[in-house]
């Protein structure tokens, strides 16, 4: 299965609910990644199919962003259909 790993944001980081989060991740994979899904509490908010496989969200532009703590999940696939996922907290103002 690949691995993904959230390298930036930091878990439990705080922003204000209009700032641009880029999401920075960092993958390992026996086969080639294909895509990696980023996700705010469950919706998804962002995907890329192209290197460094790095992503980007306001949180204010979901639908699903609360104030106080949220979870920040990527998902990864590779060319073989297999996946894995990471996740984080935010903290959001």
């Amino acid at each position: 299965r690949p691995k993904i790993k959230i390298s930036f944001p930091l878990e439990n980081t705080e922003y204000d609910k209009n700032h641009r989060i880029n999401v920075i991740t960092s993958t390992t994979s026996k086969f080639p990644v294909s895509k990696v899904i980023l996700y705010l509490n469950n919706e998804l908010v962002d995907m890329t199919d192209k290197q460094p496989f790095n992503l980007n969200l306001i949180p204010s532009s979901t639908n699903s962003f609360v104030l106080g703590m949220n979870e920040l999940k990527v998902v990864v696939y590779d060319s073989v259909y297999n996946k894995n996922e990471s996740a984080i907290t935010i903290k959001v103002r």
